[in-house]
């Protein structure tokens, strides 16, 4: 039972990992199609036998790669370089898949972010400790995350960057998280360099209070 959880689980995150570079998941088994394969796309298996996956990818050229610094994120308006490792980060976020692969992104621009599943993890975790960045789903059970934002901002502990992370992408949901208390808004699924403009907006208002 475990080991099924486990296969179910790997397969969303690829799922999901593949849609953000663009792309596209399919599986064939015993001659039956699952997934969206390409129009031109033609099985490579005999009819009746064995089980594969198949996925495409947009990828640029590694020439034409931009490589972002591990070490440092520099705001080139400020020249502000951000120690990563005590930048803190908290994910706010219920759902396993969605929280593997936004640690994975900000894990790939060098953060390694503190988890919490609901709104309550989140109170809890940032009397214990100041976070720098919060990226807040909006949704979450026991508490969601425009709650959690709310008793924050009435508190008197150090006031981080809260993001709101959701697919709801209306405009009354946007203006339901700038009345709650938080600093910007992103929709689901959330692009690496969302995480990466946010990041770098935040150094620019730090350090320009200082």
């Amino acid at each position: 039972m475990r080991s099924h959880i486990f296969y179910q689980l790997g397969l969303a995150i690829s799922k999901s990992l593949i849609r953000l570079m663009g792309g596209k998941i399919w599986v064939e088994s015993l001659g039956n199609i699952g997934g969206n394969p390409p129009e031109n796309w033609t099985s490579e298996l005999a009819q009746t036998q064995g089980t594969a996956f198949y996925f495409t990818a947009n990828l640029k050229v590694a020439s034409e790669t931009k490589t972002i610094p591990k070490k440092t994120l520099s705001n080139p308006q400020l020249d502000v370089k951000i120690d990563q490792s005590q930048y803190r980060i908290l994910l706010a976020e219920d759902n396993l898949v969605n929280q593997k692969v936004a640690a994975m992104m900000l894990k790939k621009l060098g953060y390694i972010a503190d988890i919490a599943n609901n709104g309550l993890e989140v109170l809890r975790m940032v009397e214990m400790r100041v976070y720098d960045l919060i990226l807040m789903d909006m949704q979450m059970p026991e508490m969601d995350g425009v709650t959690a934002t709310k008793i924050i901002r009435q508190s008197n502990q150090p006031q981080p960057r809260i993001i709101a992370v959701t697919a709801n992408a209306s405009a009354e949901d946007r203006q339901l998280c700038f009345d709650a208390g938080m600093n910007d808004f992103v929709t689901k699924p959330i692009l690496i360099q969302e995480i990466n403009r946010i990041i770098a907006e935040y150094s620019e208002t730090k350090y320009k209070k200082k």
